[in-house]
């Protein structure tokens, strides 16, 4: 966000940060639970299911008002 700032990026943005959820957030209702495989993405289940139910309502909000 810094960085847009500095380089007076025209387009709206925000920033989302779930600081125990991994890097697998999706739209809400995805299976948090299959962690198998062999990308490590962190985070737990009852995180990464809270960040996708949270950011999918302002994802939503910030394309309606943006667009």
């Amino acid at each position: 966000m810094e960085r847009l700032k500095r380089f007076n990026y025209p387009y709206p943005s925000i920033h989302l940060h779930y600081p125990k959820a991994g890097h697998a957030i999706v739209p809400p209702f995805y299976p948090t639970t299959n962690r198998s495989g062999p990308v490590v993405l962190g985070g737990s289940p009852a995180y990464d299911a809270a960040a996708q139910a949270d950011s999918w309502v302002k994802i939503l909000e910030f394309l309606k008002t943006s667009v």
